[in-house]
């Protein structure tokens, strides 16, 4: 875990401004405290405050955004330069008089010098601009409400005339002890703060005295010490206990509800933990955001908990409180598990036909029909021929829906998947699977199909059953949606597609695969024609679906727990390539992402690369000409090294569909000397009519074979792209 710099008492900030605001919502705080942190310093860069960008931070609670620098300049660092100005028959009259467009020009400049210089285009005025560095105060009284307001937040909330995050409740800022006067939303700064809600208003007159305020009130300003916190009295709480809690992905929930985490142990009836503990984890975890806890040598859930509360107040009315709700969860959720058991398992298939998948695409019956149809369309691939001969796909698919009909998923619906698993392994039904030796792998397969939940979700763990049931399901409504033509827009995710489409493309990412997307695709648009007789735009279908696969594949490689986070030129230049017949896979996309940003980072390998770069740059120069399509004839080389190229083409063509993708790229180096050899020793534009359209075919040819693999144009190197 990444711990924040430390407050020590020898490194107060010399700047600091805290926004304080209604309640942040707790699931976005990580992401905006990342997103600002990148933003802030990325600012304070743009306006020549250096030092102050080397030591600034933003640090979030529930309720406070808290900027600040440890070092700042007295004033911007903004030099002086030259700046081009309007051309010479717009800046003077004919008798030479200085016109309003110059003065202007140099007013902006502020600086009456300028001088005439002669460029490519013709002769300009270039003015000498005198920065007006401003000092902090004005600054910061100036710019940084501005700065606030214009960052692209996800979650808006609006009232009255305004839009922000949330209200703004007060604004702190302070230079060292003094007030940096400020207006943001109709608040105004003062010298003063908050602590815990209902603890009021408190007078502070410097950054020291604010850390002082915070420390003696327990408030911790970041995230990941708040989560170091929470964690430290965890393991201080089950200590020489013979316990352990293994929930620790809501350590970041609860310290992102919290700013003075304070973690109690609790109690629920014992009796509760008859039920399968997966209800009661789920009770505890994704509605209590409690830490269930575990006999250490058995591994057996105990009805002890955890949670966390905001200061230590009232603690054993909390600790009450939170036993009560838990109980009662618990007991609503025991009534419907016996419910659910007093109706067969295996009946519930025609109960699928009520309830609704998503409007106009019909109904869950029909979502697992249209699943069973391309299952059985794709059987002939061996990832679901397998599967499907031994009739545990087909099996999976009748049953992997059925417990949205139960009464537990409808409470708890966290719970999808699981419910179905547990009803599975506690079925004595003997039509609901053909044998009983398979009922575990039909279970875990049923439950896998909702996985990954999220994007911290790990996939590594899910078996082949379940991840073949899960690209189908996830196929199915991703094609669905631009059936009915939905737009599904970057900012706006309502009905979780977004999410649904990210899971799909990170199982994707990590394997191979023998099914091409576009036979996914075809088949899941005659699923719908099929079985919901809907009629669309195939063409456009296909456009949008790519269109929206290409967006979210940019996102995901740029940065997300599963791709990781890439060269944004890398990813670019992997998406934009032109010449594949296919669509490209997520996994085929990630290794070779990988190769370029491994090669562009390694100094030994970066020139080769560079080299192929510059290669493939000329190519597309020179074949940005009119000519008639169609592979080069040997007959009409007139060199060896046009010969020598051509051969060195089919050579690496031929390996190229026997190598994996991770040999390819070196098949292009080696592809690259011969070009080069090519381009000394060849004129392409010669007068011959067919000799130069023959030369154009030729690289025209190995330009659309290297554009399969990337469009290198879109790197970037660092110190230039200099030919």
């Amino acid at each position: 875990m990444k711990m924040d710099t430390p407050i020590t008492a020898t490194n107060y900030p010399a700047w600091l401004i805290e926004i304080g605001t209604e309640e942040l919502p707790s699931s976005y705080m990580p992401l905006l405290e990342r997103k600002l942190q990148e933003r802030f310093q990325e600012w304070l860069r743009e306006e020549s405050w250096i030092k102050a960008s080397e030591t600034c931070h933003v640090r979030l609670t529930p309720r406070r955004i808290v900027f600040t620098i440890e070092t700042i300049e007295e004033a911007q660092q903004k030099k002086e330069e030259w700046l081009k100005g309007p051309p010479v028959k717009a800046a003077f009259t004919q008798d030479n008089q200085e016109t309003p467009a110059l003065k202007g020009f140099l007013n902006r400049c502020r600086s009456g010098t300028y001088e005439i210089r002669t460029v490519e285009n013709g002769q300009y005025v270039f003015g000498l601009s005198r920065p007006g560095n401003q000092t902090v105060i004005d600054f910061f009284h100036q710019q940084f409400p501005g700065f606030l307001l214009s960052f692209p937040y996800e979650k808006l909330m609006r009232w009255g005339q305004y839009q922000f995050i949330r209200p703004i409740k007060w604004v702190l800022a302070l230079y060292g002890s003094t007030l940096i006067p400020m207006t943001i939303l109709d608040t105004d700064s003062k010298l003063a703060t908050r602590l815990l809600q209902g603890q009021g208003e408190r007078v502070v007159n410097s950054s020291e005295e604010y850390y002082h305020l915070m420390h003696q009130n327990g408030i911790v300003l970041s995230i990941s010490e708040r989560e170091a916190l929470i964690e430290a009295q965890i393991r201080e709480k089950i200590k020489n206990r013979n316990l352990f809690s293994a929930r620790f992905y809501i350590v970041t929930e609860n310290a992102c509800r919290t700013e003075v985490p304070v973690v109690v142990e609790a109690l629920f009836p014992l009796s509760f933990t008859a039920l399968p503990k997966e209800i009661i984890e789920t009770v505890l975890t994704a509605q209590m955001k409690c830490f269930p806890l575990y006999e250490a040598e058995t591994k057996q859930l105990t009805n002890r908990f955890l949670f966390v509360m905001n200061g230590e107040r009232n603690t054993e009315l909390v600790k009450k409180g939170f036993e009560k709700v838990v109980t009662a969860r618990l007991s609503d959720a025991a009534y419907f598990y016996q419910q659910d058991k007093k109706i067969p398992f295996s009946t519930r298939k025609d109960w699928l036909s009520k309830v609704m998948f998503m409007e106009k695409l019909g109904t869950m019956d029909q979502k697992v029909q249209r699943v069973a149809y391309m299952a059985e369309k794709l059987g002939s691939y061996e990832e679901i021929q397998r599967y499907s001969e031994n009739g545990l796909l087909p099996q999976v698919i009748q049953l992997y829906k059925l417990d949205l009909t139960t009464l537990l998923v409808q409470e708890l619906t966290e719970l999808q998947g699981t419910v179905g698993k547990i009803y599975i392994q506690e079925s004595d039904e003997f039509d609901l699977i053909n044998d009983v030796k398979d009922r575990d792998e039909i279970a875990r397969a049923v439950e896998e199909s909702y996985r990954p939940k999220s994007d911290e979700d790990t996939i590594e763990d899910l078996s082949r059953l379940g991840v073949m049931i899960n690209l189908l399901d996830r196929w199915d409504t991703w094609i669905g949606v631009h059936c009915i033509g939905l737009n599904l827009s970057s900012s706006g995710d309502p009905l979780g597609i977004r999410r649904t489409v990210n899971g799909l493309l990170s199982i994707l990412g990590k394997r191979p695969g023998t099914i091409p997307l576009s036979e996914y695709l075809r088949v899941g648009l005659e699923a719908y024609q099929q079985i919901n007789e809907i009629s669309f735009d195939i063409d456009k279908v296909k456009s949008d679906w790519n269109a929206y696969y290409l967006q979210r594949m940019r996102s995901l490689l740029s940065g997300s727990v599963h791709f990781g986070k890439h060269r944004y030129d890398i990813v670019q230049a992997v998406l934009n390539n032109t010449g594949s017949l296919q669509i490209q896979s997520p996994y085929e996309m990630s290794v070779k992402v990988d190769l370029l940003e491994k090669e562009i980072l390694n100094p030994e390998l970066k020139e080769q690369l560079k080299e192929l770069y510059q290669s493939f740059i000329r190519m597309q120069k020179i074949t940005n000409v009119t000519f008639s399509p169609g592979l080069p004839k040997d007959s009409l080389f007139e060199s060896n090294a046009e010969e020598a190229l051509w051969m060195a083409g089919k050579t690496v063509e031929n390996e190229w569909n026997h190598c994996g993708i991770n040999s390819v790229l070196a098949l292009l180096y080696k592809l690259n000397k011969p070009i080069q050899r090519f381009f000394d020793e060849v004129m392409v534009m010669v007068d011959s009519p067919s000799i130069r359209e023959n030369r154009l075919r030729l690289l025209s040819w190995l330009l659309s074979m290297m554009s399969d693999f990337a469009d290198f144009s879109k790197i970037v190197f660092e110190g230039g792209n200099e030919q």
